[in-house]
């Protein structure tokens, strides 16, 4: 009962009593004007008043009381609603009366605090020394802030000691609830267990920053912006150092494509694209490869980009990746590939032209023999030779870029050689051009022909100048080792660059960019032919407006064998001996005979080496040479040679062939092939390898 129902009560006492009083004292003066009863009367009066006050109080306090009651069940019934509400979703209250230190705390405890109890009371230190040594501060300093009104309520989270090195993470809300003038006096609130939420958090954390990591990493880049307005939400490293423009740079879509793409026309291309891509929402046409690039130092980059459309987020996922140096090599790979195949296909035709040239040149040779010994007029017939020669040189060439034509290589020092070519170029090239030496090694010495690396350093330093002829430039020359072991010569002229197009196409035979009658075209596909026999690397850059480099790389001499050659004679080496000619061109075999029986020999010609062989097993003949071609129909030159070796006939034999034939003389497997020729030939040449094998032999 409070103290408004107790005021109430007494002051309906105070009134019934005084009304009974007047009342009831009047009526007994007028029904008992004796005096001798009133006494009486009165007595009477106060005993009656007595019980009906006493009824009258019972029934006022018992309604006051039974309200009381139906306060206090519904404040139970609260109580224990809140109580079933807080533990079911797992929340205890507190209760902290700071004037007195004293803390009350709920149901839901951790177990070091139960003690049975449905509420415990504790001092507030005791759970302070609970809290872990890192998180108190936090505690202290907002529990101070609420105290001085400058927080409207708590909230922490701190981890509380449930044993030895265990703890448990608490999520800790409260108010002020009363306040002592100024000073706050009783605080109230709720806890909750946030260990699980908080493992999981932590947990989330860590595989986050686990994923970052990963994304960061990336061989990749990656960039995630939003749909609408292009603004980036998220751009990795990988991302801003492919396009090579600082982060900050690229953050708005219309900035990005003017920064990457400086080329006006490019750049409307490739937005077109992309935007008309993304408009489909056809995931499968968010894919562009080789895509041109420009860096903020101007250096050009091949991209191939990938998006990724989350429509639902209005979001973009772009995945890039730097392709230009696969690019490069995928390039030099197809380069290579074609000039390969176009080097076997210059060496097919080089070995027959070689055939048509050997008949040329004999029958040419024959004529002019038979001219000079009966004092006739040459002029013409010497004509012949000389253009045969020519076109024996070109094949020769020809032969040098497919790489199946190999000269006689030695030890060499590149750094003589060089300085031997500067002095050549300087007399032949315009004063305005500049030439800088930059010689790093002191003894560069490669396996080499000399002369075919003269004309390799002679060929490009003739390219950089014909570049400069009308401004001038400088023209530098370098010699330097690479960690690999390699010596690289490079050629760098200040012209006006080699355009785009033409780069792949610089080493075909052929090809070439200058005005009909300033080159042939053969110049840089004989420079390839000629580093590649020399097992080295020619490669080229080239920027427009900024001039090109030619980088030459040859490997480091070791010891190999040295590579003999034929002594030529210039006189003819007559004999009378019999020769079997085997070749199934009947224009050389007819030349080979006809010369041959002129100086003395007797020429048996066949065009069939089965026929040959079956000859050779007849007998009949006494052979002293064999002169057989290698490419025949059904049975190559070793074949033949080995068969002859076979049945005893250890006839000496000269193998002819229009291909390199030092690289045949690395398969012989028998010992009576005893001198290899190459076609053209020139009769001086034939006579003296006939007479030198026959000698030889015997």
């Amino acid at each position: 009962m409070n103290e408004k129902s107790s005021i109430k009560i007494s002051f309906i006492y105070l009134l019934l009593s005084a009304l009974w009083i007047l009342v009831t004292d009047n009526i007994v003066r007028i029904m008992f004007p004796d005096p001798s009863l009133i006494t009486a009367v009165q007595t009477v009066k106060g005993f009656f008043f007595i019980i009906i006050s006493a009824v009258l109080i019972y029934f006022l306090i018992h309604r006051e009381v039974k309200k009381l009651l139906s306060v206090q069940k519904e404040l139970l019934d609260s109580s224990d609603r809140l109580s079933i509400a807080l533990t079911g979703a797992r929340v205890g209250s507190w209760d902290l009366s700071i004037n007195r230190n004293s803390l009350l705390i709920s149901d839901y405890l951790p177990e070091t605090l139960r003690n049975g109890d449905k509420f415990i009371n504790m001092p507030a230190s005791d759970l302070m020394a609970l809290v872990h040594s890192d998180d108190k501060y936090s505690l202290l300093r907002k529990l101070k802030l609420v105290s001085l009104n400058r927080l409207p309520v708590l909230s922490v989270e701190c981890r509380l000691k449930l044993g030895p090195g265990k703890y448990i993470w608490i999520d800790i809300h409260g108010e002020v609830i009363a306040w002592n003038s100024s000073i706050p006096a009783r605080l109230y609130g709720v806890f909750r267990d946030i260990s699980v939420r908080k493992e999981l958090f932590d947990n989330l954390q860590r595989r986050n920053r686990y994923i970052e990591s990963i994304v960061e990493n990336l061989p990749i880049g990656l960039a995630v912006n939003f749909i609408d307005s292009g603004k980036v939400e998220y751009m990795n490293k990988k991302f801003y150092e492919i396009y090579g423009w600082p982060k900050e740079m690229l953050q708005d879509v219309e900035k990005f494509f003017e920064l990457v793409y400086p080329d006006e026309d490019y750049r409307k291309l490739i937005k077109e694209t992309v935007m008309n891509d993304i408009a489909s929402r056809d995931p499968e046409r968010m894919h562009w490869e080789g895509v041109k690039t420009t860096s903020q130092d101007g250096t050009r980059k091949i991209i191939n980009a990938k998006n990724i459309p989350i429509f639902d987020q209005n979001l973009m996922a772009s995945l890039v990746e730097d392709v230009t140096v696969k690019t490069e090599l995928e390039n030099k790979l197809r380069q290579s590939q074609k000039m390969e195949a176009i080097g076997t296909l210059a060496g097919g035709i080089a070995h027959d032209f070689n055939n048509i040239l050997t008949a040329i040149m004999g029958f040419a040779e024959i004529l002019q023999r038979k001219i000079k010994d009966n004092h006739g007029d040459d002029y013409e017939v010497n004509e012949i030779v000389i253009a045969s020669k020519r076109a024996a040189d070109l094949v020769a060439q020809i032969l040098t870029f497919s790489r199946m034509k190999e000269r006689e290589k030695l030890p060499i020092n590149l750094n003589s050689l060089i300085k031997e070519a500067i002095k050549l170029i300087r007399a032949s090239i315009p004063a305005i051009i500049e030439i800088q030496i930059n010689l790093t090694v002191d003894n560069a010495v490669i396996m080499g022909d000399p002369t075919q690396i003269h004309q390799v350093l002679l060929n490009l330093c003739t390219n950089a100048a014909y570049a400069m002829k009308q401004k001038g430039g400088v023209l530098k020359i370098g010699l330097s080792e690479n960690l690999n072991g390699v010596y690289e010569l490079t050629v760098e002229d200040s012209g006006g660059g080699i355009p785009v197009e033409y780069i792949d196409r610089i080493f075909e035979p052929y090809f070439t960019t200058k005005a009909a009658g300033e080159g042939t075209g053969m110049g840089l596909s004989m420079v390839h032919g000629i580093v590649k026999n020399h097992q080295g690397e020619i490669t080229v850059k080239s920027m427009k407006d900024i001039g090109t480099v030619f980088t030459v790389s040859f490997p480091v001499y070791q010891k190999n064998p040295e590579i003999s050659s034929l002594e030529k004679k210039t006189d003819f080496q007559k004999g009378s001996e019999t020769i079997l000619l085997l070749d199934d061109e009947a224009a050389i075999s007819r030349f080979i005979s006809l010369f041959l029986s002129q100086i003395g020999y007797r020429v048996h010609s066949m065009n069939d080496p089965h026929t040959a062989i079956e000859k050779i097993n007849a007998g009949g003949e006494d052979y002293q040479l064999i002169i057989t071609d290698q490419n025949m129909p059904g049975m190559t030159g070793l074949e033949f040679a080995e068969k002859v070796y076979s049945t005893s006939k250890n006839i000496p034999i000269i193998l002819m062939s229009g291909q390199e034939v030092n690289e045949i003389a690395r398969n012989v497997k028998t010992p009576n092939i005893k001198m290899f020729l190459q076609k053209p030939l020139n009769i001086t040449t034939l006579s003296s390898a006939v007479r030198d094998c026959i000698n030889n032999s015997e």
